[in-house]
């Protein structure tokens, strides 16, 4: 590792960081590049599991204007998925990652949306002997947890300072992201 930061310059608590399990999303800036860290859900997340890392990986950005290193300890998807030929810069594949990231949350939010509406279904039709409490214990765990994660990431990319032409998409990245916010904040 350390050769690896060595060939391209990078800081050692932040290589740290990016290999760090649990760690948060964060963003700094260095004099040669940004460093980010934003967190994905996993495409599979088994129904009691409700930590940050057991729901959600790691994907951690070094960039500059002449290159993008990422580092993954998960497999996503996403990630393998042709980019397009529009992008021509760094930060326009950047937001474009940001926004496959931010994807990830969209599954999970309409299985949870989907659960909240069968416990009120079964809540309401007073049918409670239907209802699990330990279930519903974790599935307002996962969901406070991804809300926090989501609203963490929130504060990350507003520290984003994009060039002028990339700013609609960046635009379309942080409404997407308060829309999921939002979403999720209902079914809680």
């Amino acid at each position: 590792m350390e050769r690896f930061a060595e060939k391209y310059s990078l800081n050692d608590y932040q290589l740290t960081d990016s290999l760090q399990p649990g760690h948060l999303p964060k963003f700094e800036h260095q004099e040669k590049y940004q460093f980010l860290i934003l967190r994905a859900l996993l495409a599979k997340i088994p129904e009691r599991n409700n930590t940050v890392g057991q729901v959600s990986g790691k994907v951690s950005f070094f960039y500059n204007e002449d290159k993008v290193i990422t580092i993954c300890r998960h497999h996503f998807a996403f990630m393998e998925k042709p980019f397009s030929e529009e992008i021509n810069s760094t930060e326009a594949f950047v937001i474009e990652v940001m926004s496959r990231i931010f994807h990830t949350y969209e599954g999970i939010l309409k299985h949870l949306s989907d659960k909240v509406d069968n416990i009120e279904k079964v809540i309401f039709l007073r049918n409670m002997s239907r209802i699990s409490l330990e279930d519903l214990y974790f599935h307002k765990s996962k969901t406070r947890v991804i809300k926090k994660l989501l609203q963490i990431s929130q504060g990350v990319i507003n520290q984003f300072k994009f060039k002028d032409e990339h700013q609609t998409a960046f635009q379309d990245v942080n409404d997407k992201l308060f829309g999921l916010i939002l979403g999720y904040e209902e079914t809680i």
